[in-house]
């Protein structure tokens, strides 16, 4: 899942990563915008895990061709700190905020936390098949009073994985056909 802000302004979340967003993305998941969990999320104020930001913020860069598909791998255990972040054939212009993202991963077990530019944590599990990777989310919270969030529908994501680090390729198109997408390295410490 991925959050799109700029200048105060939304300008969309899609299904990533996510997913592993994630925000906690770039993926293809089910994510809770409104409901009994998305409803006790705001009601109680209260976060989906304990993760911590650790790594360095990151500025997005945005270009124009095709997404790359990924090709799958193992994806290690372990905790992963975002360290690239490229918008593929943007027409609205290329965000400015920074954003820094952490993810832990155990087993099939996802949790993350992000600040892309509003704090977020999500908890989830994410599968893989081929080189697909989807996430299905179980608890998503974002700490800003007035702030929802939405969903918009994506075409999939594949991933490549090394023993160091993930990279997700998510593809936003839609029925635009415009080849809109994401790609975001994660990298193991």
């Amino acid at each position: 899942m991925r959050m799109i802000w700029r200048r105060g302004r939304h300008w969309g979340i899609d299904r990533a990563a996510g997913a592993l967003l994630w925000m906690l993305a770039g993926c293809s998941s089910t994510a809770p915008s409104s409901g009994t969990d998305a409803a006790a999320d705001a009601t109680t104020d209260q976060r989906c895990n304990a993760i911590e930001l650790t790594g360095s913020a990151i500025t997005p860069t945005c270009v124009t061709g095709s997404l790359p598909v990924g090709s799958g791998g193992t994806i290690v255990d372990g905790t992963y700190d975002v360290t690239a972040q490229t918008y593929y054939n943007l027409d609205t212009g290329c965000p400015d905020f920074q954003v820094r993202e952490t993810w832990v991963l155990s087993g099939n077990s996802l949790e993350a936390a992000s600040l892309n530019p509003l704090p977020i944590t999500r908890s989830g599990t994410f599968a893989v098949a081929g080189d697909t990777f989807k996430v299905t989310t179980t608890c998503i919270h974002l700490d800003q009073e007035g702030q929802t969030l939405t969903t918009v529908a994506s075409n999939g994501t594949t991933y490549s994985a090394t023993p160091t680090s993930i990279t997700l390729f998510t593809d936003d198109s839609g029925d635009a056909g415009a080849n809109l997408g994401v790609a975001k390295t994660l990298t193991r410490r």
